[in-house]
């Protein structure tokens, strides 16, 4: 079993936490090495409030849902916060959040590969995504597909995916 870190935009955290997220497609090849037993801890946009403050501890913001938690620094770790965190600023990308700090661990269920735009509709609600008037699941998982991905894999290039089925267990 190995643990790999993975990004998720904020309304995918949020259907991780209400159980409607079970699946998600990456497009790199890094995710060939992820097996069925591996573990995903989720990195998400946050915020540290109280750096420095004397007799405070630091609190982590996370911006999806506005919940926080405070944290303390181990003794023997004093400078953790400046070296994980070098820049002040309210909202920090996902990419720098440390594993100490996740809220979101996903046991990996199963691995496949497959085409982009082989997703079913079934599939999109199993990304997060439900019908709405104006559009199905699959077009709105297409639609934040191509807000994200657009310069790297556009929606129209079919690109090759791999489809990671998760559980939660932390």
């Amino acid at each position: 079993m190995r643990e790999h870190p993975i990004l998720f935009s904020a309304p995918m955290i949020i259907a991780i936490q209400e159980e409607r997220k079970t699946v998600t497609r990456r497009t790199s090849e890094r995710w060939d090495k992820v097996q069925p037993g591996d573990l995903l801890w989720a990195k998400e946009t946050f915020a540290i409030v109280g750096e420095g403050a004397p007799d405070a501890y630091p609190e982590m913001h996370y911006r999806a849902d506005g919940k926080s938690r405070e944290f303390s620094v181990p003794s023997n770790h004093s400078d953790l916060v400046d070296n994980h965190f070098p820049y002040p600023g309210p909202w920090k990308p996902s990419i720098f959040m440390p594993r100490a700090h996740s809220r979101i661990t996903l046991e990996v269920v199963s691995v496949r590969k497959e085409r982009l735009q082989e997703i079913t509709e079934s599939e999109a609600e199993l990304e997060g995504f439900a019908p709405t008037p104006e559009s199905s699941a699959v077009g709105n998982f297409a639609t934040l597909w191509a807000k994200l991905n657009a310069k790297t894999h556009p929606w129209d290039s079919n690109p090759l995916v791999r489809r990671i089925e998760f559980r939660r267990v932390g």
